[in-house]
């Protein structure tokens, strides 16, 4: 495919509150689907075991006590990490410029630069709030759309579509 002739400039800021949300639409999916899933095989495992009633699973203040740590621990625990996260890498509370020219994206901060080919790209995923680029499965580049206009987000998601990346993994919407 031929070199796009489009080139964007974007400049913005990720707020610690901005990221913790990243954090938690991205991990927090997961961990309530396990949840969900260990709690469903509890009260299956109580109503449907063997009916002995030495059982760990016959009882019900065990089952209960289990389900809410995990509700509530998990997300404490997310949340510890993404803060902890957030507050020590100091580029990532930089502004941050992204320039968009054809297939190469350059990132730069206020203490560093980085020039990639987003054809190399993992696989770009569009979230409600963001524009992700991963360079591997669990590292992405991260565009938030709070600082870009409707016509700006359309014209990204545009160039992104219009970029080959092996396997063609790209959730635009």
């Amino acid at each position: 495919m031929p070199e796009q002739d489009v080139y964007m400039k974007i400049t913005t800021h990720i707020s610690r509150k901005d990221y913790l949300k990243l954090s938690f639409a991205l991990a927090l999916r997961w961990v309530l689907y396990f949840d969900v899933a260990l709690v469903v095989a509890a009260v299956v495992i109580h109503f449907f075991g063997s009916g002995a009633s030495n059982s760990i699973f016959s009882s019900g203040p065990l089952i209960l006590g289990f389900t809410i740590y995990m509700l509530l621990m998990v997300p404490l625990v997310l949340y510890r990490q993404a803060a902890r996260r957030y507050s020590t890498d100091t580029r990532m509370q930089e502004t941050i410029v992204y320039e968009l020219d054809g297939n190469t994206l350059n990132t730069v901060g206020e203490s560093y630069s980085i020039k990639k080919d987003i054809s190399k790209s993992y696989k770009i995923r569009e979230l409600k709030d963001w524009f992700l680029i991963y360079s591997n499965n669990s590292i992405a580049t991260q565009i938030p759309k709070k600082d870009m206009t409707v016509t700006e987000i359309s014209d990204l998601r545009e160039l992104l579509r219009q970029v080959n990346i092996p396997g063609e993994k790209k959730l635009l919407k």
